[in-house]
């Protein structure tokens, strides 16, 4: 099996799902060779902190640090958690989190460096993952994930004149202290393990400056860079061997200047190895923009594309419109390795390969399913059942658009110009990556309840200028798949908030790679909107690999 899987393996999985008896130098090797032993993976990045250390650090505090074993659930380390999270509670992510993090530390494991000997034991890259502007429970001032210059000066929250959310209390890099703080912990990371790479996720989270000070404060990030490229550099010539410095960036390259990341500048002076085009959380995108980032960037840095197995086909969508499925992050590491993608990056995943957190015992399951659809191109275009669903980019700058073309109104409103529609008739682009040759194809769009009776007689849908016919309308019964779990509910099919789902088996042929323009002609003064649009290559139900994990998923 080809590698190009790279796996993050966050803040909290191994922690939360582990019993203390499992912190030992075993326990630690059984991750690594779990990721080993699916094959495809290229990497595994490890992260090492959120607003403090994940290990027995020198420079910032650790996340046990005001943490005492042997005292009850009342102790100041544990103030900031619900009550059934200060006991000792498998997939906690309180008490037993904590613990665990500090056993291996009373236990003198260095686990770190442990999984990243492991990894080139294995023949892995092991990297390690800075979180640049982790706000994990910023909202709750208890909480054992600050630290204390988070806690003592609110003058380096980027919008502390606003209580709206985590993001609003995020440090504001504009202040050299906090530049000072976040460079001391690279240069420990740097000078202490033996790395393949660093990455600095500029994803977690997204927001590091005042609001309309972003731009101004691209320099402070591009010196960061700067710093960190000679830290990585100073490492690699003590070690003899040249280190990787990685990137977690917006998928859209357009955002990326407007949040401070001056994407033109880090390519011209050579200060980046790996840019992973990510998404922050649950929406899968198809529509990467590889031709441009490749261009920009250069042939020397691998580009990953981040897929996810959630999404919405707009961000007002709501519970109802979230929808997950493996299909999804098929579809999207199809589209991307069409488009030239060097590998597929893989984050929250990690949770897929152990039950708990809302899962069934059958979720340990799912991580290899996953891994072995995300083969090469050729391996995606027959052998995998996969969605590609009209999606958006999640990730972008300060006020602007999201740019989601969904919903559509089935009649416009007069007197306006929407090149993207022409009249009446919708314009869809579909990103497919490679067109299938043997599997079945299907075209799928749902619409909402105002939309009342669709007329399969009035509708017209041509697929790159052929016109697809013999479609059916049915209730979104036949399409909507429910996932119950502990705490939500999530949907393999077609989102709730879609009615009515038309569907239609596309001929043989009529695909083409990559982009494919489905266009609707909804009929006179239909009412109602297109609320979701997708291709499905493979069988339209769940694949038969998937058919006993379905409560799992």
């Amino acid at each position: 099996m080809k590698q190009n899987i790279h796996i993050n393996e966050d803040n909290a999985h191994f922690y939360r799902f582990n019993q203390p008896e499992n912190m030992t130098l075993e326990g630690l090797h059984g991750l690594v060779d779990g990721y080993a032993a699916y094959g495809g993976v290229k990497s595994v990045l490890f992260c090492a902190n959120v607003q403090r250390a994940l290990f027995d650090s020198k420079v910032w505090e650790p996340a046990y640090v005001d943490y005492d074993p042997e005292a009850g659930p009342d102790q100041p380390a544990l103030a900031g958690l619900p009550e059934e999270a200060r006991g000792f509670r498998y997939g906690s992510h309180g008490r037993q989190l904590l613990h665990n993090l500090w056993l291996l530390k009373d236990r003198g494991l260095d686990h770190l460096a442990i999984w990243l000997a492991r990894c080139r034991h294995h023949q892995m890259e092991g990297w390690l993952t800075m979180r640049m502007n982790d706000c994990h429970y910023n909202d709750n001032l208890k909480s054992f994930w600050h630290c204390s210059l988070w806690r003592e000066h609110p003058e380096y929250h980027r919008a502390s004149y606003r209580d709206e959310g985590w993001f609003e209390t995020a440090f504001d890099f504009a202040h050299p202290e906090v530049v000072a703080h976040h460079l001391a912990l690279v240069r420990e990371l740097c000078g202490r393990f033996d790395f393949d790479g660093l990455e600095l996720d500029w994803v977690r989270w997204v927001r590091n400056f005042r609001p309309g000070h972003d731009e101004r404060g691209a320099e402070t990030i591009t010196q960061f860079m700067r710093e960190t490229r000679k830290l990585v550099d100073e490492a690699g010539r003590r070690q003899g061997r040249e280190l990787k410095l990685g990137v977690r960036l917006p998928a859209d390259l357009s955002s990326c200047y407007p949040l401070g990341y001056d994407v033109l500048s880090w390519a011209a002076e050579g200060l980046v190895d790996q840019v992973t085009l990510g998404i922050f959380l649950e929406q899968t995108y198809f529509d990467f923009d590889l031709r441009t980032w490749k261009r920009v960037l250069g042939p020397k840095v691998r580009v990953l594309a981040q897929v996810d197995s959630a999404m919405r086909s707009y961000p007002a969508s709501g519970p109802k419109g979230r929808c997950m499925d493996f299909r999804l992050s098929a579809g999207s590491a199809a589209a991307a390795l069409q488009r030239g993608a060097d590998g597929i990056y893989l984050f929250n995943e990690c949770y897929r390969s152990t039950p708990g957190d809302g899962f069934t015992e059958k979720t340990e399951g799912l991580l290899p399913l996953l891994f072995g659809q995300l083969g090469g191109v050729e391996h995606l275009r027959d052998d995998v059942s996969r969605r590609h669903a009209l999606s958006y980019a999640q990730i972008r700058g300060p006020g602007m658009s999201h740019d989601a073309v969904l919903p559509v109104l089935l009649t416009p409103v007069e007197g306006t110009y929407d090149f993207g529609r022409f009249r009446q008739c919708i314009t869809l682009r579909i990103v497919l990556g490679p067109a299938p040759v043997r599997a079945p194809a299907t075209l799928l769009l749902g619409f909402n309840a105002e939309a009342g009776e669709i007329s399969c007689d009035a509708i017209k849908i041509w697929i790159n200028s052929r016109e697809v016919s013999g479609f059916q309308v049915e209730t979104n019964a036949a399409w909507s798949e429910p996932v119950e779990m502990e705490t939500w509910t999530w949907r393999r099919g077609i989102p709730l908030e879609s009615v009515r789902v038309l569907s239609a088996r596309i001929p043989e042929g009529l695909l083409q790679d990559d982009t494919n323009i489905v266009e609707v002609l909804p009929g006179a003064t239909a009412p109602g909107a297109l609320t979701w649009a997708e291709i499905r290559v493979g069988e339209t139900k769940l694949p038969v690999a998937c058919q006993e994990d379905v409560k799992a998923a």
